[in-house]
């Protein structure tokens, strides 16, 4: 029996929405720090370094996709929703201080992505105040206004739950 053949949920999100929430995560991420990085690293060695970092995302996406088959058809009660996918990967393979080690990493992480995408954000709006108006609007005001946007948008489950 192959462990890593595919398992099929029914009640998941189509390929079409799925493909949306990567390309719109993946376009946001470059869009946001690769501009930076390449003027900062030179054209041909940032173009260098994207090319081997594109490789080893793949390379990786596809490993946890394996493993995330193999949790799948081994323990078929992951077969319904999974709140946290990649601790439990480490949690059936190396127990559960593993669990809680990918867990904290993941949430360092999110906090981390969620800082710098809001202060950019933020500065995006402030800049567009003050070119289309003649108002001052304090910057630290647009951060705990767009965070108040945002917030309840973060209670929710899953992508699935924003419609």
């Amino acid at each position: 029996m192959d462990m890593t053949r595919p398992f099929l949920n029914p009640r998941g999100l189509s390929w079409f929405v799925t493909g949306l929430f990567v390309v719109g995560d993946l376009a946001g991420g470059g869009l946001v720090a690769l501009p930076t990085a390449m003027i900062q690293s030179e054209f041909y060695p940032g173009l260098a370094i994207s090319v081997v970092m594109m490789g080893v995302v793949t390379y990786t996406a596809y490993v946890l996709g394996l493993s995330w088959n193999i949790l799948l058809n081994t323990w078929p009660e992951y077969r319904e929703h999974c709140r946290k996918p990649y601790p439990e990967i480490g949690f059936r393979a190396m127990g559960n201080l593993v669990r809680k080690l990918v867990s904290i990493c993941i949430d360092i992480t999110q906090f981390g992505i969620a800082v710098v995408y809001l202060l950019l954000s933020s500065k995006n709006i402030h800049d567009m105040i003050k070119t289309f108006s003649d108002k001052e609007f304090s910057y630290c005001f647009v951060v705990l206004i767009l965070a108040a946007c945002l917030l309840p948008l973060t209670f929710l489950k899953s992508p699935q739950d924003f419609w």
